[in-house]
């Protein structure tokens, strides 16, 4: 009873992740391994993949797209019984488990993450087969689970993996198809036609909407290996190990032999955040301490890595603000149409601002009064709209005209039910409580002279407000707008302790 790991590689772009993968594998895997080489792969990557007991076997060249050429790649496993991994893929335990169920029932699917087929994206795919297939996609949807062809396996001639490969075939003459899910979608279609067994998300965790923690494979679809966060950097780590075991192939290695992924972290440095905009905004009266404090960030580890966007308001030249004149600091003229203090002017510059010119997909706002008391580390802000600072109360600081609460105010504006009935008081009610057990029941609030946003939420919120309030913020507060809009939508809003990192 032969078993064994099966890799498919065609072209040179795959190459780096495919050995890096085997390295992870090899920390809890001694069994064979192949990898199916459509053409001859070069060198260095012959003798990597020697060292790791890899036996290269010949896969016929063909010009197809490439999901339909991996969706036959079974006729020349050589196993009686194999798991197909994908090239970017991350193996983080023991994979005997996942091998008993091929041997028990000769096809193994695996669950990507808890995604369904009755929901989101994956319905949608589905949907794009309803032409063809309506009985099948039916049948789909009932399944109930989303599978994902990265990681599968089989007995030698199953006879569900000519259907899945006939069906992929089809699939890509469906008018409107998309092609970059095209053989997971076809076997989720034919999966149920066939005794089979399916592996949790565990065995399949996505490095975006799964937890690296918990994975037994993880795996960097998309071109994800190279992201920030807790997943790439475990991907990032081993990369490393492969070229301390490898030092006389680094220059291929470090080059990602086509991986752009790979070439911009490298270039870039490992601390570089490409999803990231570190935001502040600077007036004559702060320029003193601006001055201070970013020399400071551009000597702190986590910081001086990142790109700067710094809004600039009331300086009579440039020469004034030559302090600014970095490379990786990009300067914004901000002007607020409105008679307003510099308070409010700045404000509206992490508001209105950020969302006309920051381009990533997060930004984080740093007060130019911060200073680093130690190398910054990077929290887990991807799965939430905000990560902020954990904060009691709210306080009217800075509007000393106000009329009503603030809540009350943007009650009035945005809110359908209100947060807040009755209405709060501004005199009574001047410094509001957010601790538990408050009488509005509303949750902690944050201060946000360090704050990580999602520049979508942030284009949403100013998209409401300028719906109801036009170019002009409602209130004088960034960090009290922010959690009124995340609590009043439901957002995710993760509370960290940046004071930890900042003086304020």
């Amino acid at each position: 009873m032969k078993t064994g790991v099966l890799y498919y590689n065609h072209g040179t772009q795959c190459l780096v992740r495919l050995a890096v993968s085997m390295l992870s594998l090899r920390d809890h895997y001694e069994g064979s391994v192949a990898i199916a080489a459509e053409g001859n792969p070069p060198e260095w990557f012959k003798a990597i993949a020697a060292e790791f007991g890899a036996t290269i076997v010949p896969a016929p060249i063909s010009h197809e797209y490439g999901l339909v050429k991996k969706s036959r790649v079974h006729r020349v496993s050589p196993f009686e019984f194999t798991l197909f991994l994908d090239a970017d893929t991350i193996v983080r335990g023991p994979i005997d488990e996942i091998f008993y169920k091929i041997i028990q029932t000769g096809l193994v699917v695996t669950q990507f993450n808890d995604w369904g087929t009755g929901r989101g994206r994956m319905k949608r795919r589905i949907q794009q087969w309803e032409s063809k297939y309506p009985k099948l996609c039916e049948k789909a949807y009932e399944y109930g689970k989303a599978i994902n062809t990265g990681i599968f396996g089989y007995a030698k001639k199953n006879e569900a993996l000519e259907d899945y490969h006939e069906t992929t075939l089809a699939g890509l003459k469906i008018p409107g198809m998309s092609r970059k899910t095209l053989d997971e979608v076809a076997m989720q279609l034919i999966v149920t036609k066939y005794p089979h067994a399916i592996m949790d998300g565990s065995w399949n965790t996505g490095c975006v909407h799964g937890d690296p923690a918990t994975a037994r494979i993880i795996h960097y679809h998309g071109h994800k290996h190279c992201r920030d966060g807790a997943a790439g950097d475990i991907w990032k780590r081993e990369f490393k190990r492969l070229v301390g075991k490898f030092p006389q192939f680094k220059t291929q290695l470090e080059s990602g032999c086509g991986d752009d992924s790979i070439a911009k972290w490298i270039y870039r440095g490992d601390g570089f955040r490409s999803d990231m905009t570190i935001v502040t905004a600077v007036n004559p009266l702060y320029a003193d301490r601006a001055q201070k404090n970013i020399e400071t960030w551009m000597q702190t580890p986590g910081l001086r890595e990142q790109e700067f966007l710094v809004f600039v308001n009331g300086f009579k030249n440039a020469k004034q603000r030559k302090f600014l004149e970095r490379p990786n600091i990009r300067v914004e003229r901000w002007r607020y149409p409105h008679e307003a203090t510099p308070r409010e002017t700045m404000l509206a510059a992490f508001v209105f601002g950020t969302a006309e010119h920051v381009t990533t997909q997060f930004w984080m706002k740093l007060d130019c009064d911060a200073s680093p008391k130690k190398a910054f580390t990077w929290p887990d802000y991807y799965r939430n709209d905000i990560t902020s600072h954990k904060w009691g109360y709210t306080k009217m600081k800075g509007d000393p005209s106000a009329t009503e609460h603030w809540f009350e105010k943007l009650d009035k504006l945005f809110a359908k039910n209100p947060l807040f009935s009755p209405p709060p008081d501004k005199v009574q009610d001047f410094k509001l409580s957010h601790r538990p057990g408050n009488k509005w029941r509303v949750p902690w609030r944050f201060a946000s002279f360090c704050h990580i946003e999602s520049t979508g939420f942030t284009q949403r919120m100013v998209a409401a407000i300028r719906a109801k309030n036009g170019d002009r913020l409602p209130i004088p507060s960034h960090d009290t707008l922010c959690w009124y809009f995340a609590t009043l939508w439901k957002c995710r809003v993760g509370l960290k302790n940046f004071k930890e990192f900042f003086n304020v």
